[in-house]
């Protein structure tokens, strides 16, 4: 049986308005097309799974809704995007676990790496 947090008015046709953003990612989606789905599915402090990361979007919305979201990406550059979208957002530093070093750390260290 699946988890079903939302209420039962919702329509399965969602309007929601665009903001053009400067991520460079060329399909970033509007963060609440993530939250609605997250909200609908899950419950504040739940972790949520998103196995193509892009830009970010499926982990500010978990953050704006108090979950944990577990991310994958493949391509490295967009890593960065969503990484510092992240740190933006949060106004926190994302920390590599296990060695508490910072992405801005990483980053200066990397040939052609954000810093």
């Amino acid at each position: 049986k699946g988890h079903w947090a939302g209420d039962r008015k919702q329509t399965t046709v969602w309007a929601i308005t665009h903001r053009k953003s400067d991520t460079g990612h060329g399909t970033q989606k509007p963060v609440e097309c993530m939250r609605r789905p997250i909200e609908n599915n899950s419950s504040p402090g739940q972790a949520v799974y998103e196995p193509f990361c892009g830009s970010g979007t499926t982990i500010i919305a978990a953050e704006m809704t108090g979950r944990c979201c577990h991310a994958i990406e493949l391509n490295a550059a967009y890593v960065d995007v969503a990484v510092l979208r992240w740190q933006d957002f949060t106004g926190q530093a994302a920390m590599l676990e296990g060695d508490e070093r910072t992405f801005s750390e990483i980053a200066a260290t990397r040939a052609g790496g954000v810093a």
